[in-house]
C-alpha cells in the first residue's frame, strides 16, 4: 500500500480558485486475452465492486460486491449522495484474483470513478481510476503564497480475499497513520 496527496501553492499575488481535484489517477489494468485465463471468460464479467452501498444515517456498514458495469461507475459521497458512506471501495479481478483497494483520508466530498472499457473483438479489457475531492465550485479559494495540501489518499493491491486486503488496509493505516511516537516521554 502507499498513500498519495497533493500539495498545491499559489504562486500569484491573488486568491486562486481551486475547483477539481483529482488526488490520484491513471490505468489500474489492462488486459490483453481474458480467454487465456479462461476459456469461459466475457470481458464484461472480469471485476467486482466493492463498497459501503447505503449512504443514509446509521447504516454506515452495509457493505456489498456488485458486478463493475461495463462502463464508468461512480462512487461518491456528501455532495453527490448522503454524507455517510465511508469512503473506501475494493475491485476484485475475478480472473488472477488480484484485489485492488483504497479509501480516502476525508470526510467531505469524494468521488471514486472507475472506467472499465472491454472489447470484444480481441478479448480484452482496460480499467482506469479517479480518486478525487468533490464539492461546491470552488472547492476552495488558495490565498496568495498560500500552499493548500489535498486530502490523502490510500491505494494497495493483493492476490488474496476480501479479509487479506482489509488486514492490508489495517496494518498500513497503523503504520502510516495512527503512528504514535515510541519516544519515552518524561
Amino acid at each position: 500500500m502507499y498513500t498519495r496527496w497533493l500539495e498545491v501553492t499559489n504562486l500569484s499575488d491573488k486568491d486562486m480558485a481551486l475547483s477539481r481535484l483529482s488526488v490520484l489517477s491513471g490505468a489500474l489494468e489492462h488486459i490483453n486475452n481474458v480467454r487465456f485465463y479462461d476459456a469461459d471468460a466475457r470481458p464484461e464479467d472480469i471485476y467486482e465492486i466493492g463498497y459501503f452501498r447505503n449512504d443514509r444515517q446509521l447504516a454506515e456498514g452495509d457493505f456489498g460486491w456488485k458486478p463493475l458495469e461495463y462502463e464508468r461507475t461512480a462512487i461518491s459521497g456528501r455532495f453527490h449522495r448522503q454524507r455517510y458512506r465511508y469512503p473506501a471501495f475494493f475491485l476484485k479481478n475475478k480472473l488472477t484474483g488480484m484485489i485492488y483497494f483504497g479509501q480516502m483520508g476525508w470526510s467531505a466530498g469524494y468521488e471514486f470513478l472507475f472506467d472499465y472499457n472491454a472489447c470484444h473483438e480481441n478479448n480484452s479489457v482496460s480499467l482506469s481510476y479517479e480518486m478525487s475531492v468533490t464539492g461546491y465550485h470552488p472547492l476552495r479559494l488558495i490565498a496568495a503564497g498560500e500552499t493548500y495540501v489535498s486530502p490523502k489518499v490510500h491505494m494497495g493491491a493483493i492476490f488474496g480475499t476480501l479479509d487479506d486486503a482489509v488486514n492490508a488496509t489495517y496494518d498500513h493505516i497503523r503504520r502510516s497513520v495512527f503512528n504514535l511516537s515510541t519516544r519515552k516521554m518524561t
